[in-house]
């Protein structure tokens, strides 16, 4: 399938919908390169298809990212 296929949001007869890396990290307001990393570290689930990954919809919900900066210190 090309890969113009996956460029928008798509449904799958009422199932959730699967987002491109481009889309969440719009949401996200962080970079693709930084979704692709979450994936990779297992923290965003996602299914690879060719060379880019869709995440649902439902598992970006689930997802609840790390306060931005280094850990407090243990003083």
């Amino acid at each position: 399938m090309p890969r113009a296929a996956y460029c928008g949001e798509r449904t799958t007869g009422g199932s959730p919908v699967e987002l491109t890396t481009q889309q969440v990290a719009q949401r996200l307001g962080i970079t693709p390169r930084r979704v692709r990393a979450l994936i990779t570290a297992g923290r965003l689930k996602a299914k690879k298809i060719g060379r880019d990954y869709l995440i649902d919809s439902r598992d970006l919900a689930k997802f609840t990212p790390l306060p931005p900066g280094r850990p407090a210190s243990k003083v």
